[in-house]
């Protein structure tokens, strides 16, 4: 048998790959002034960024915005009479067919699809409140004695 800090007999070495040192904790084998690198041996963010390790598949892409997109602008065509948002269901439409093939286009088609549902929108809002203020003039200048409890 060997003491404390000795090699052992028989060409035995510790599996763990210390040589004996101590630290101040009672660690064997830490040096604390060592230069140890700042990262691991990926760098600040692993495998390199955008890329797993080898054999795991890459994420699918996220289709929650497209489908959301979708959804509203069909609402918005059907709901408020927006025909405007034709277009959008047509660009969202084909963002999710792209989205597996060709993930950079959906996204700029999804993008795109939002644009057109805000637009729309807004022109119908402009439209409404122009509409409201003519048939508000309109109703409000006729002078013609034939109202009602007119005297």
């Amino acid at each position: 048998m060997s003491g404390h800090g000795e090699q052992p007999a028989g060409g035995w070495a510790d599996p763990y790959g210390h040589d004996g040192r101590q630290d101040g904790l009672g660690q064997p084998g830490w040096d604390p002034y060592a230069r140890y690198p700042p990262y691991g041996p990926g760098g600040p963010y692993g495998h390199g960024q955008g890329y797993g390790p080898p054999g795991v598949p890459l994420a699918r892409p996220d289709n929650s915005s497209i489908i959301v997109a979708l959804v509203c602008n069909i609402v918005a065509t059907v709901v408020c009479c927006n025909f405007l948002c034709i277009g959008g269901v047509i660009t969202s439409s084909i963002a999710l067919s792209r989205s597996q093939t060709d993930p950079v286009e959906a996204k700029s088609l999804t993008g795109w699809s939002w644009v057109i549902l805000g637009v729309s929108i807004a022109l119908e809002v402009l439209l409404f409140a122009i509409l409201v203020m003519v048939g508000a003039l309109a109703d409000g200048s006729s002078s013609s004695g034939s109202g009602y409890g007119g005297v």
